[in-house]
């Protein structure tokens, strides 16, 4: 576990320096930036991928003890079609990913404890739903508020603002959220 932290430090600290300065680092730089000779740097990563893929392939059962326990009963419908059980472990194994690269062991808790949060809460966050397009939740939250105000507008008989711009032209589209903003 503690393999796989120190890896994930290292890569946050690449992500956050390549966002912050728009630039990609060099295997070089990024050494450097770790405070890593270029080979220790290729060897820490080496063994975080390592360790990374043997926890989360040695607690895959663990996701499809989830599934079936807590969301096989459950009618996963979709528009087109039933969800599949290989979906939902697929969906299921992003929360163990995440378990693993974010799990400390001094926190007191037993790894799969842990896991089991995260991959209960991606099963519970994902969009299960009818939509083509996938949207963090984040986005579906933003989403979800402007389909109830454009609703809200529709069931108060209020024009929607689009609608009002749009007179002598043709609005066929619901609003963007820089329109209802």
């Amino acid at each position: 576990a503690r393999t796989i932290q120190r890896g994930a430090q290292i890569h946050k600290l690449k992500a956050e320096y390549e966002s912050s300065h728009q630039e990609q680092l060099t295997k070089r730089d990024w050494a450097q930036l770790a405070g890593l000779t270029t080979a220790e740097l290729r060897r820490v990563v080496s063994d975080y991928r390592t360790a990374k893929q043997k926890l989360v392939s040695s607690n895959m059962g663990l996701v499809h003890a989830v599934v079936n326990n807590q969301y096989r009963r459950k009618a996963f419908k979709q528009h087109r079609g039933e969800i599949t059980m290989d979906e939902l472990v697929q969906e299921g194994s992003l929360g163990l990913i995440r378990a693993a690269e974010l799990f400390d062991p001094e926190k007191g808790l037993r790894f799969s404890t842990y896991a089991t949060i995260w991959i209960k809460g991606v099963l519970s966050n994902s969009s299960m739903d009818d939509d083509i397009v996938t949207l963090p939740s984040r986005e579906r939250v933003i989403w979800n508020k402007i389909r109830r105000a454009w609703d809200d507008m529709k069931a108060a008989g209020e024009e929607a603002p689009f609608e009002q711009k749009g007179r002598g032209k043709k609005a066929s589209s619901r609003p963007s959220t820089e329109e209802l903003a």
